[in-house]
């Protein structure tokens, strides 16, 4: 490409972007940027397609000279990515300076605010559904549903005209209950039309409140003095006059035409039949519907749509209790009758649901919940007839008094015409209103026995109670004696594999396990009692345990998990958030109500009490008490149970009988064929060794070489089994396990859920070939005399010279190499090389802190401790070294390709060959931070390493740009950038030895 056809394109590029990214606008974003990168034919440089040439090309004379290809495509794509970072807020931008192509720009763009766009969507439609009307005015209400529904459209998941429609009208309080009708009912209905009818619903409502005579003052035949001249209402539209017309027979006045209308002040026509009224439904008193018919109910104090009170109001012509208020019950029901109730106006009201409540003792039954009632209205009929009472009325005050003692139980006070009911929660035993029964007095003398004992002294002392004297709550017992409710069994049970997982966190253990666990994590499924267990170093580790499960049992099963039950431990929160986003129900006990859980407590108690009897066969320390409980869950789901007594868990999962033959006795003795490892031909074929459990990645057992031991488990098929001999310790070994200073526990990092060690590095200048053979199997079987026949060094007088300083270095305490990350930053030396490695990490760009992704694989890491010597074993130099925990990385997820070639031996003597042939000198390099070196293809997450937490993203984790140590590709993207690179400067490699680069 010419440097013309560079210039042209970019000069098509607009200088200013009208929409700058931030992280709630990227999918506008894109929609407006890519066009003009498409436009301009850039899109190769962001999506990958135009790929880089060589930087260097060899000319004729085999010179090297710089490619004219690669500074034309480095031009273009350093212009598109000033171009891009110019798009976006300084926020974004600040975040992404590390971007060194516009491809990569693109993607981290696309990575950085996707992710905060998901849960902002999540945060829009959940304001979206729940938001209402309530005090806010129509036009205020409106404008914020289609500002959330606008938000929604720009954050890439838009909301539909019909569906804002219905959100909208879901939000509206009941007396708009007409208009939603109206508009339910209508058809190719726009936002506008919708917009138009509330605004003018809610003008005519206002005028209402302005106008009517209907107050909240009014009582049942209270007619309204505001005056009105002319029926000036009456006079508007002409939707209502036929049915007058029809009414008086003609269009003379007729003998109503003198009859005043209590709702509008007009002449001519009463209340029933006034157009002024609400419900425009209503075709006047000469025109009764079936449902008329089928009963209504009455109440005449209220009227609906205007301010509502809390108060009790006594209503002599109320044929029901009538409210307003759901917390006026003590249980209700839906109605679902055709009944309504018809207030002072002539309106009818619908009937919501009918419920029971009390009034101090009184009881109020069949009470009317009506959302629109503006009063909560006391039938005098009705409460009299539900309790032996009577009530007084006199100028300013009423009384219901107990027809049995005449004594006062209530009293209400006359208030703008009506009589409202006093306070009825009691302050003092001298308030009027507060009523205490014989039976309560009795209760408390007696000091609170329960009503057997009650009633048999009230017997006994002949004290005579009334029948409305029904005493059965007192709140002080409450306090002094309540007490957790009996829980009955739960007879549920889900008919499908994975449709209900239990789930619950044991430990802390008293003594760690030699892998550093102190707790573990069950998952039982409900339909099989399959268990799943995984170890833990920490609680928080609960989370990376239950992806892990959530992954391999719906990839083994092919079925999606329903539901998960658990407890309310904070070790779950992490669970709750990837449960509620992958679908999953999350269901929690309610708090200190483990019976709730009780699946997983049991469960709890069969794994401890079956691996604490294997270890007790075995006679095996408890320090190895994961060990025994991983093989108790592997034991109990090939076992039947009383819940499935004729099939195990296994075969209910796998639909096939597991294989009892390959079941050993635990910590019974093993000897597993190690000759495939032996260094020499006099070395043992196997050493005894002590059974440990069943492993789950291998097809063979998990043996150990000696109890104790720091050698490494060996998984083996070819183990040949002594069941009637177990592994024996000292007494004084188990005295030292069962007391408390037999072991300590070690701060541990955010550790994985398997039973691995991160090894202990070796720099490239200290590599040597691994030793797979543990050094027992070497000492156990050494003479401990000089008589045998091979020749030795010490045979022949040859002694290696002894280092004067190794023995004061290996005693001296103070040289030691820290055992965990705070004893290294304690000591100032050991942080030095801690600081000298992270700010190494940091030059290089190892890794961006980017917010914590759940759905992500997300690895710890580990700092590694190694004091280097001199010649003399003096102390060179100490270092320090972050190692990535490869091992909980997942195939095809976060690597892929992991061989890396190793130079042959071989290779080695050719060239030492070669270079004394002709005296050539013989060099070594050694690289600091060599896979530093090596960028990474696949996308890898790490927790921030231990002691060096970015205070200001405590809770942000590293993406990784660079390989480190630790890493399952570390080696291959080492060789293949160090490969690059001797390519680009001439070097060639050999065809029998990749490893090997030489020069023409």
């Amino acid at each position: 490409m010419s440097s013309a056809a560079n210039s042209n394109k970019k000069n098509d590029l607009p200088s200013i972007i009208s929409v700058k990214l931030d992280r709630d606008n990227y999918p506008l974003w894109k929609s407006l940027v890519l066009p003009l990168i498409r436009g301009c034919k850039f899109d190769g440089y962001i999506l990958g397609t135009k790929e880089c040439p060589e930087q260097f090309v060899t000319s004729a004379d085999k010179s090297k000279k710089v490619n004219p290809d690669f500074q034309d495509w480095m031009a273009d794509d350093q212009a598109l990515l000033g171009w891009l970072m110019n798009s976006m807020a300084i926020d974004i931008a600040t975040q992404l300076l590390h971007c060194e192509t516009s491809k990569q720009l693109w993607d981290e763009a696309q990575s950085l605010a996707g992710a905060h766009t998901k849960s902002r969507i999540i945060y829009l439609k959940s304001e979206f559904h729940n938001t209402r009307k309530g005090e806010m005015k129509m036009e205020e209400y409106l404008i914020k549903m289609k500002n959330l529904s606008d938000k929604l459209k720009l954050s890439g998941s838009p909301i539909s005209n019909s569906d804002l429609m219905i959100q909208t009208l879901n939000g509206l309080d009941a007396e708009y209950n007409p208009v939603v009708v109206k508009l339910s009912d209508q058809i190719n209905l726009s936002w506008v039309d919708v917009q138009a009818q509330l605004l003018a619903f809610e003008s005519r409502l206002d005028q209402l409140n302005n106008f009517s005579g209907l107050t909240l003052n009014a009582s049942a035949n209270f007619a309204n003095k505001t005056e009105f001249r002319g029926n000036k209402f009456h006079s508007r539209g002409n939707w209502r006059r036929s049915n007058f017309r029809g009414m008086r027979g003609g269009r003379g006045k007729g003998r109503m035409s003198n009859t005043k209308c209590q709702v509008c002040s007009g002449t001519g026509h009463t209340a029933v039949d006034c157009s002024y009224r609400f419900d425009r439904s209503y075709t006047g008193r000469n025109y009764s519907t079936e449902a008329d018919k089928q009963g209504s109910h009455s109440a005449f104090v209220a009227s609906p749509y205007h301010g509502q009170d809390y108060e009790w109001y006594f209503d002599s012509g109320a044929s029901n209790h009538v409210t307003h208020q759901t917390d006026k019950f003590q249980g209700f029901n839906e109605h679902n009758g055709k009944n309504s109730l018809m207030v002072g106006n002539g309106e009818k009201l619908k009937i919501v649901a009918s419920g029971s409540t009390k009034l101090n003792t009184l009881n109020l039954h069949d009470v009317l919940y009506v959302p629109q009632i503006t009063k909560n209205l006391l039938s005098v009929s009705k409460l009299t007839a539900d309790n032996n009472i009577f009530v007084e009325f006199d100028a300013n005050c009423c009384s219901v008094k107990d027809k049995l003692t005449g004594q006062t139980l209530l009293k209400g006070r006359l208030k703008d015409g009506l009589y409202q009911l006093s306070d009825v929660s009691p302050q003092s035993n001298k308030d009027p209103c507060v009523y205490m029964s014989v039976k309560e007095s009795w209760h408390r003398k007696l000091g609170h026995p329960n009503n057997k004992v009650l009633e048999k002294v009230l017997k006994d002392c002949n004290v005579k109670i009334s029948p409305s004297d029904q005493f059965s709550f007192c709140e002080a017992c409450q306090f002094g004696k309540l007490h957790l409710l009996p829980f009955k069994s739960s007879s549920s049970h889900v008919q499908e594999p994975l449709g209900l997982i239990h789930s619950d966190v044991w430990g802390p253990a008293p003594i760690l396990s030699p892998s550093g666990f102190k707790y573990y994590v069950h998952f039982i499924d409900d339909f099989s009692r399959f268990t799943w267990i995984f170890p833990l170093k920490q609680k928080s580790d609960t989370i990376h345990a239950f992806i892990q499960f959530k992954n391999l049992a719906e990839n083994q099963f092919n079925k999606k998990i329903k539901i998960i039950q658990c407890d309310g431990g904070g070790e779950y929160k992490a669970v709750q958030k990837v449960s509620i986003e992958a679908g999953i129900q999350f269901r929690m006990s309610c708090p200190y109500t483990s019976q709730q859980n009780g699946r997983a407590e049991r469960k709890h108690r069969h794994v401890v009490e079956l691996g604490l009897t294997l270890l007790a066969q075995a006679k095996m320390p408890l320090r190895y008490w994961w060990e025994a409980f991983s093989t108790a869950v592997y034991l109990i789901n090939r076992l039947s149970s009383s819940v499935n007594p004729n099939e195990s868990p296994y075969s209910l999962m796998f639909k096939r009988e597991p294989d009892y033959n390959a079941l050993k006795p635990f910590g019974c003795a093993c000897y597993p064929c190690l000759k495939p490892y032996n260094q020499h031909k006099l070395q043992f074929h196997t050493t005894r060794c002590v059974f440990m459990g069943y492993s789950n990645s291998h097809k063979g057992s998990t043996t150990q070489d000696a109890i104790g031991s720091d050698n490494n488990i060996v998984n083996d098929q070819d183990t040949t089994n002594d069941q009637n001999t177990h592994s024996t310790e000292s007494s004084d070994n188990n005295e030292e396990e069962h007391a408390d200073n037999s072991e300590s526990f070690v701060n541990t990092n955010n550790g994985s859920t398997q039973d691995i060690e991160v090894d202990n590095f070796v720099d490239s200048e200290d590599r040597n070939s691994p030793t797979i053979t543990g050094t027992s199997q070497q000492q156990a079987h050494q003479d401990n005399t000089n008589t045998h026949g091979i020749r030795t060094r010490s045979k022949n007088g040859i002694h290696k010279p002894k280092l004067p300083y190794v023995g004061m270095t290996e005693t001296d305490s103070e040289e030691k190499e820290p055992e965990s990350v705070k004893e290294a930053l304690d000591k100032p030396m050991w942080k030095e090389a801690m600081d000298k490695e992270y700010k190494a990490l940091m030059s290089n760009y190892t890794w961006t802190l980017v917010p914590f992704q759940a759905q992500e694989n997300i690895i710890d890491s580990k700092w590694i401790f190694k004091t280097k010597y001199k010649s003399d074993g003096s102390i060179e130099r100490r270092k320090a070294r972050l190692v990535a925990k490869g091992f909980q990385q997942t195939a095809g997820l976060d690597f892929h390709e992991t061989f890396s070639p190793v130079v042959k031996s071989s290779t080695v003597r050719i060239i030492l060959t070669i270079a004394v042939h002709f005296n050539w000198e013989v060099r070594q390099l050694d690289i600091n931070n060599a896979f530093l070196n090596g960028k990474l293809k696949e996308t890898v997450f790490m927790h921030q390493p231990e002691g060096y937490i970015d205070t200001t993203k405590p809770n942000h984790i590293c993406k990784l740009s660079k390989a480190i140590y630790g890493l399952k590709q570390a080696p291959r993207a080492w060789y293949d950038s160090l490969r690059s690179t001797l390519v680009n400067w001439g070097f060639q490699n050999a065809k029998n030895d990749t490893s090997l680069f030489f020069l023409k």
